[in-house]
């Protein structure tokens, strides 16, 4: 019974935090975009997805970058500067390798973890 009641409690807590609601309405359709939550595409193929503020990647985001590098975390000013977990893409020569930790003003700053 002990087992079954933390399976059933991890499921619980899994479907509560993987749900993502967003108390931001939606961008328009182009930029300028002020605190709203979208998604953008540059010119260069680069993909945000996530909230802005003032026309700026701001609050909480991903970016895809065209060779397969992504970043999932947090914005400040158009810069990753937060918490935030850095992957490595396929045509990377470190493919596969990740960081998790603190970035401030787009660059690795305090702790974290690379594998």
């Amino acid at each position: 019974m002990n087992k079954l009641l933390t399976i059933f409690s991890f499921l619980i807590s899994f479907i509560l935090l993987s749900s993502q609601t967003w108390a931001l309405p939606n961008c328009p359709p182009s930029p300028p975009f002020d605190n709203c939550y979208g998604s953008y595409t540059f010119a260069s193929g680069n993909i945000y997805i996530g909230e802005y503020k003032n026309n700026k990647r701001h609050g909480k985001g991903k970016f895809i970058f065209m060779n397969g590098d992504r970043y999932d975390g947090e914005w400040q000013n158009d810069e990753m500067h937060g918490q935030g977990i850095f992957i490595y893409g396929i045509n990377s020569k470190w493919a596969g390798d990740k960081y998790t930790g603190q970035y401030k003003d787009g660059k690795i700053n305090g702790y974290g973890t690379y594998i």
